[in-house]
Order: structure tokens, then sequence, then C-alpha cells
């Protein structure tokens, strides 16, 4: 292969090894060039053409030939087994004979310039012939439709190594015994018993090869289970947790339980609690940006669900999470996940505003009463004081466990 460039360098370079042979610098910047079967390279520019010989041995000194053409050179193509080349220029196109440019001797067989068309036809018939497999060369046409055995038996031995894939037996036929020594029962429990032996082979070949494939799948399955659990656990220690317990160690078990799902640090539990201020907001933050990146659907859900039993239940601090999620998320991300979850407001507020409507109707003058009335506006009274419930139960369990450890004391 023949290259130039503006570096005025005409360069040979040997296909095969992709390694350059020689190069020829030139006095000016060549614009076609063109390799002929016998090693001879046309070069062009402008108008001018000079042919090299043997340029791949790098000998070459000056041009073999030199042409002067009426136009500027388009295209340069040597004709193949004919010492002939073909120039493109300006004005027309005009043929050159340059000596010892093709290739005086070809193939028949393969490539033949004067062939006609029952020869081609005859040409591409053999190629195909070529093309097929000594093996299936035969005089006896009945060999082709029998079955090979022994391929038979070791694509069997390959299809005993997939899963959920049935091999196909093998028919095993007992050898002919004396007349009076083998019995047509006799023969058929010899063959059942080598059935059975290979049947069990195969069987303890499928137990290995789906013990080792299910342990994976296993695996995979235990880990995307741990990671809904952790969700879930991580979701209903926050929930809890947020009811501020006014005794430390009451809380200490829920933080131990979200401490040991996520692998906290022992430094770390402190920060772990619902945030009532920006410190703590930033605190909180600090720690689960630490375990984001590896358990991030995680730290999402568990936020968004925190954030929907906030507004659920009209509790304060919904404000911090919005500044958290801020925090953790990229702009896009937080500002589509605190639109979202704000509509976790709507179902209690359904509520509370049908019990508004519906005390309206029992204080009105003349409107009948219903239980169905005085239920749904108790429930909603009772929803409303869980919280609050919960809390002082929980401070007086804490009172409670303090003045017993003073008397323990």
């Amino acid at each position: 292969m023949a290259t130039t460039g503006l570096d005025r360098k005409l360069r040979i370079w040997d296909v095969r090894n992709y390694k350059q042979l020689c190069a020829y610098t030139l006095p000016f910047g060549l614009a076609e060039v063109s390799f002929s079967q016998r090693y001879v390279i046309a070069c062009s520019v402008g108008n001018q053409i000079q042919i090299f010989n043997d340029a791949h041995l790098g000998t070459t000194t000056a041009p073999y030939m030199s042409h002067q053409c009426t136009g500027i050179v388009c295209s340069l193509q040597f004709c193949p087994y004919e010492d002939v080349l073909g120039v493109g220029h300006q004005h027309g196109f005009t043929s050159l004979l340059v000596p010892g440019s093709g290739e005086p001797n070809f193939n028949a067989l393969l490539t033949n310039p004067y062939e006609s068309r029952t020869q081609r036809r005859e040409r591409e018939v053999k190629q195909l012939l070529d093309k097929i497999q000594p093996e299936l060369i035969t005089l006896d046409t009945t060999e082709i439709v029998q079955v090979n055995t022994d391929l038979l038996e070791k694509e069997n031995e390959r299809l005993k190594l997939l899963l959920h894939t049935k091999p196909r037996e093998v028919k095993f036929k007992p050898g002919n015994k004396k007349k009076g020594r083998g019995s047509a029962v006799r023969k058929e429990q010899i063959k059942q018993g080598v059935q059975s032996e290979q049947r069990f082979v195969i069987n303890e070949a499928r137990k290995k090869l789906e013990e080792e494939f299910l342990a994976k799948e296993t695996m995979k399955v235990e880990d995307s289970q741990k990671t809904v659990l952790d969700s879930v656990c991580c979701l209903y220690c926050l929930f809890l947790l947020k009811f501020e317990f006014a005794d430390e160690g009451h809380c200490f078990v829920l933080e131990d339980l979200a401490c040991e799902i996520l692998k906290k640090k022992s430094d770390e539990r402190v920060d772990f609690k619902l945030p009532k201020d920006l410190t703590q907001a930033k605190r909180l933050g600090l720690v689960l940006s630490k375990y984001k990146d590896k358990h991030y659907y995680t730290v999402l859900f568990g936020i968004s669900t925190v954030y929907i039993m906030l507004q659920s239940l009209a509790i304060p601090g919904s404000i911090f999470l919005t500044v958290l999620s801020g925090y953790l998320f990229p702009f896009p991300i937080a500002l589509c996940l605190v639109c979202t979850v704000s509509h976790g407001v709507a179902p209690p507020s359904c509520i509370y505003i049908q019990a508004g409507a519906t005390l309206q109707k029992l204080t009105h003058v003349g409107a009948a009463w219903s239980w169905n009335a005085i239920l749904l506006v108790a429930f909603t009274a009772l929803l409303s004081l869980v919280p609050i419930f919960y809390k002082r139960i929980n401070k007086n369990d804490g009172i409670f466990n303090k003045s017993k450890n003073i008397k323990n004391s």
C-alpha cells in the first residue's frame, strides 16, 4: 500500500505486518496514487504523471516513466492483467501503456478475465463444491440419512451440562448369548438396569449444577429481600423516634435496631433521629450521605415515607426533611421528591374535611343524627390524639424508670 501526504513523503506499507517498508521524499505533494499488480506506482500532481518501478524495494532513485496531460489529473487506475494505466483528467480520459505493470499469468480456475458466461457459471459451481467437507462426499447416498451415534453421545454429554433440558436416551441393546442362557426377561432387566444407572448419573450431575445455579439466585433474592427489609425497618424506627421519648433509654433499643440495619458506627447513633432544627438536619444529612451511594433507594424511600407520615398526622418537622432532601439529592430530584410526598396530606385532609362537614350537620338545628356521623367524628378525633397519647405514655414510663433507678441506687 502506498500513501502520500502534505509532508511530501511517498510511504510504502506492508499491510500484513502494519509496518512501513520505505519512504521517498518528493519535491511536491502528490494528489493521486495507484498501485499495479507488478508493484508499479503511478503518481500525479497537477497535469504531471510519474511512474516508479520496484518502489517497494527502496532502491528507486528516478521515475520509470513520466507523462504530461492536457488537463489536471483527477484519478489514476491500473487495468488488471493489462499493461495499461487509465488516467482521468480535466479534458477527458487517457490510456497510457506501461510495460511490466500488469500480471501476465493468471489462474483461470479463480479469475479469468476472458471467461464466457458458461465458464463463469461452472466456476461458481466449483467454488461452492470446494466448501463442502470431504467427509460428506460419498457414493452411498444412504449414509447421509443415518445417525452418527458417536456424535449423538457427545451431544448428550453436552446436554447433561445444561439445566432444564431432557437429554435424549442412548438405546442399549444387550449382547446375544447362547441358546437357552439368555431369556427375554433377563435382557429387559439388564436394559432397565443400565438405563437406571444412566438416569442416576444424569440426575446427580443436574443436581450439582442446580445447586450451584440456585445458590447464586438465592443469594440475589436474599440480598433484594434484605434491602427491602432494611427500608421498612428504618422507616419504622424513624417513625417511632420522631415522638421524642423523654427517657433516652427507651429509644436506645430502636436506635440499636436502626444502627444494626444500616451498620452504623457508635458515634453516628446520636445523630440518627428526626431533626428539630437546622443543626440536627445537617448532622443527619452527614450520616445519611455516607450510606446514600450504597443504599440509595433505602434512603430515598425512608425520607419519602417519613415525610408522608409527618404530613398525614400533622406532626411538625417536615420542613427540616425538605432541607435534608436538598442536602442529599440534586435539585431536580429533591424538588420532585418534595412535591410528590407533599400529597401525603391529601388522604387525612379528606377525612378531616368530611368530619368537619359532619360536625357542622350535627350542630345544626334540626339536623338528623346518625351513628355513622358520630363514628366518623370519633375516629377522626382519636386519630388526631394518637401522637399525644403515645408521647405521654412514654414520658410516664421514663419518669417511672428514673424513680426506680434512684430507689435502687
